[in-house]
């Protein structure tokens, strides 16, 4: 299993220049510690994220690094033109020396919907459009594609990606239908078990490997990430007592910022404010965050990989205005005590 480290950019308790600048420094420090990727996540209307652009932001730390690949996580397909999101992420795979990992999505916050006027009801069928106009813009020397969202004739797109025939692309999934569909567009799988209950899950991804299949595919030739909060500290009351303050923090405050809308509220992010009112431990004992000293962290971690066979974790490590020092020790004791055990 290769580990990864996610970077919400979110402005919590921060300034945003030092929000930025401190991102940065650890996606840099990613590298040095033996990570496999950084990736970067797309979001806007509030101190939630402050990327709007997880192309800029990986561009920025391309320049810095040199082995590390870089991932979208996400792209939301619904705020942009495919040809755009073509060119600049074959650009960024060119730039990288062809380290770019591919993560795309549809959207779910209301608020960044609502900002860019797209109906909650076409996210998918935009998302879908989009995919298949990004791949004919890499692959093919001209799109030629007419659909619901997007229309396209005879139109040459460059840079072409640097990796061929592109780089490993993943479909964000927030919501159990999502894993077959998936399956059926024939790329990798990248979800979250944040927020939803850790026994469901086998029961998704065994749904994904049925979708890759009647897609005509062989499911081990397929990658499946998984983004989960995870947070290591000497000790592990020490580490349910700093992660679980931020984690608290950081649900408050993103309701709050998400609240002021029209229209109605989607229901993941429903469920997601509901799990939000129980405390840390309530969050802990139903698996959507680990946190704990390292033997702790490699149990958990080992019964989940047990459970679910995952190519990568990402470590989302940084929330609710955590200090850089705390997040970078967290991630220097996962580096030096978990990922050897599963590194053979």
């Amino acid at each position: 299993m290769d580990f990864g480290t996610f970077h919400l950019f979110e402005a919590i308790g921060q300034d945003e220049r030092t929000a930025i600048a401190d991102q940065v420094d650890l996606m840099v420090a990613a590298e040095d510690l033996g990570f496999s990727s950084v990736w970067a996540a797309e979001h806007h209307f509030s101190a939630y994220g402050v990327l709007p652009s997880p192309v800029l932001g990986l561009a920025t730390v391309a320049r810095l690094t040199s082995t590390i690949r870089l991932g979208t996580g996400i792209v939301v397909l619904p705020f942009h033109n495919p040809i755009r999101v073509a060119e600049e992420l074959a650009f960024l795979d060119n730039v990288s020396g062809g380290r770019l990992e591919v993560g795309v999505g549809r959207g779910y916050r209301p608020r960044e919907l609502d900002g860019f006027g797209v109906p909650l009801a076409e996210t998918r069928s935009i998302a879908t459009e989009a995919l298949e106009v990004i791949r004919q813009a890499w692959t093919q020397p001209e799109v030629n594609f007419h659909g619901k969202h997007f229309s396209f004739a005879d139109l040459p797109v460059s840079p072409k990606p640097l990796q061929q025939p592109h780089p490993r692309v993943y479909l964000g999934s927030l919501s159990p239908e999502t894993f077959p569909l998936v399956g059926r567009l024939g790329v990798n799988l990248l979800f979250t078990p944040t927020f939803r209950d850790e026994e469901d899950i086998p029961a998704q991804i065994a749904r994904y490997h049925d979708a890759v299949r009647e897609h005509g595919d062989d499911p081990s030739r397929r990658r499946i990430g998984a983004l989960r909060m995870v947070y290591v500290a000497d000790t592990t009351d020490r580490a349910m007592t700093e992660f679980g303050a931020a984690w608290e923090r950081f649900h408050l405050v993103t309701q709050e910022q998400n609240a002021a809308r029209t229209g109605e509220i989607s229901a993941l992010e429903t469920e997601k404010y509901r799990r939000a009112t129980g405390n840390v431990d309530e969050a802990a004992t139903r698996g959507n965050i680990v946190a704990g000293d390292p033997d702790h962290v490699i149990a958990k971690l080992k019964a989940m990989q047990d459970s679910w066979n995952l190519d990568e974790l990402i470590l989302w490590t940084r929330v609710g205005g955590l200090s850089k020092d705390r997040v970078l020790h967290s991630m220097e004791l996962f580096s030096k005590y978990v990922m050897p055990e599963f590194r053979g």
